[in-house]
């Protein structure tokens, strides 16, 4: 399986991502079931690992978009300007679309060519 990405970068903005086994705690003391968490003011986004009391390879793809929505929220300014910056508003819209944008991207890989070539 290839892993994740180091960095990506939203609207301009740098994330760093890294991958934590479950036994290292989440920064800034997170919930320890937690698969991962993304911090927009410190600019990165942490996963748990596959294996042994981390998720899945499924999961971890699911849990990277998932945290890659919440710094598209955070960048494009929807996070204040539809959630009002009530994170209770945010989460179960993420978790809701995390997984239906997976699944559209992995059953149409002619879309993600189509959407990620290169533009004269």
């Amino acid at each position: 399986m290839i892993r994740p990405p180091r960095r990506i970068v939203v609207i301009g903005q740098p994330f760093d991502v890294t991958v934590v086994p479950r036994d290292v705690a989440m920064y800034n003391g997170a919930d320890p079931h937690c698969l991962g968490m993304t911090d927009v003011h410190e600019a990165f986004i942490q996963l748990r690992a596959i294996g042994a009391g981390g998720q899945s390879p499924m999961s971890q793809l699911d849990t990277m978009l998932h945290e890659s929505l919440h710094a598209v929220f955070y960048a494009s300014g929807t996070f204040g300007a539809v959630f009002d910056k009530d994170h209770t508003k945010e989460e179960p819209a993420v978790g809701l679309m995390a997984p239906a944008i997976l699944d559209l991207l992995r059953k149409n890989p002619v879309l993600v060519r189509y959407l990620t070539q290169k533009l004269p």
